[in-house]
């Protein structure tokens, strides 16, 4: 079949090779434009249409290294059906500064992607990434993918895992639509291969403007499968993440048929299936004010009532009313940066 030509920014794609190039996304003040670069593989054959982006936060990194090891691999165009878009950073002013945020917006960059029609009530004028986003939203969309990877990291002992979105949905009538997304999001997590964690219930989802990430957006609002894969810790390269990462990805494109060959398991990092699904929590918190002791390490599963973890003064004892105990069965992503807690951290 003939190969279905791409134009993203000013990269051009070339059946069979790669394409480099950038996207125009702002005006600088000082002259010259913010741009996103693009890397797009494309097979000899057509196919489906895979995004894969990294780096919405400036100090995540191990997205970007996954991408470019990725590209390495010199003949992948000549082995994919389809098309796989890269952008491997899409925050680059804060990955220059090495910080969450784009230095000219204190506002989460991943939080303001395009809302569910009626969602976003607000007559403000867009943000300076809001507008951004939108922008690579659009090409996105404008590709009809069959899928979209955001490459995230998480804290610095988490072990790599994936985000399920949730699938939001109005009425009774679109149930059914919702329904089969949401399995098709089941599918593509099972495929890239890591430990699978369902976001937080949906009031929360939403009063976090979880629906407004990249994943979240393309999953709410296009209505197309999109994950948020966790590579394991920020700020540095962790080579096992890198690995997984890559092969997640290769999962990915053997999953939508652009690779031969069934998915491979992950075996460079943990991977965890207690049996029964599990969603993200945030309620194991400091009890008191003191420093951590971890008693669980990323990766190992517990019982409701199991003790986490306690709090000790600054000479090493143990607080009265300390103790951090879970509040369900579940398995630990991994402990958040520091040891210094105020009560309810």
């Amino acid at each position: 079949m003939a190969v279905q030509a791409f134009q993203v920014g000013t990269a051009q794609s070339v059946p069979g090779a790669y394409a480099y190039g950038v996207v125009p996304v702002l005006d600088l003040p000082t002259g010259g434009q913010e741009t996103i670069p693009v890397i797009v593989a494309q097979g000899r054959e057509d196919g489906p249409v895979l995004w894969v982006t990294a780096n919405i936060h400036g100090g995540e990194l191990t997205g970007i290294a996954s991408i470019h090891r990725l590209v390495a691999q010199n003949d992948l165009p000549q082995q994919m059906r389809g098309t796989a878009i890269f952008l491997p950073t899409i925050n680059p002013a804060g990955l220059r500064v090495m910080q969450r945020y784009p230095y000219y917006e204190q506002r989460d960059p991943n939080r303001v992607w395009p809302a569910p029609r009626g969602e976003d009530a607000s007559t403000r004028p867009p943000g300076i990434y809001e507008a951004i986003a939108s922008v690579v939203y659009q090409l996105i969309v404008d590709s009809k993918p069959a899928a979209l990877l955001d490459l995230h990291n998480a804290s610095i002992d988490s072990i790599p895992f994936t985000i399920r979105d949730r699938v939001l949905y109005r009425d009774e009538d679109q149930r059914g639509e919702a329904e089969e997304l949401a399995r098709k999001l089941d599918g593509l997590a099972k495929a890239f291969g890591l430990s699978l964690v369902n976001e937080s219930a949906a009031a929360k989802y939403v009063d976090l403007q979880l629906h407004r990430s990249v994943a979240g957006s393309v999953v709410n609002t296009a209505r197309v499968p999109a994950l948020t894969l966790e590579l394991g810790m920020g700020m540095a390269i962790h080579p096992p993440a890198v690995a997984a990462g890559t092969r997640g990805i290769e999962n990915v494109l053997r999953y939508l048929g652009m690779l031969d060959g069934p998915p491979q398991p992950i075996e460079e990092v943990p991977v965890v299936d207690l049996g029964f699904p599990v969603r993200r929590d945030d309620s194991a918190r400091a009890p008191v004010s003191g420093l951590v002791e971890m008693l669980v390490e990323p990766s190992q599963s517990f019982k409701q009532g199991d003790l986490l973890g306690r709090m000790l003064d600054i000479y090493g004892r143990p607080l009265e009313g300390g103790e951090i105990r879970a509040s369900a069965a579940g398995w630990l992503i991994g402990w958040s940066n520091g040891i210094a807690k105020y009560r309810g951290q």
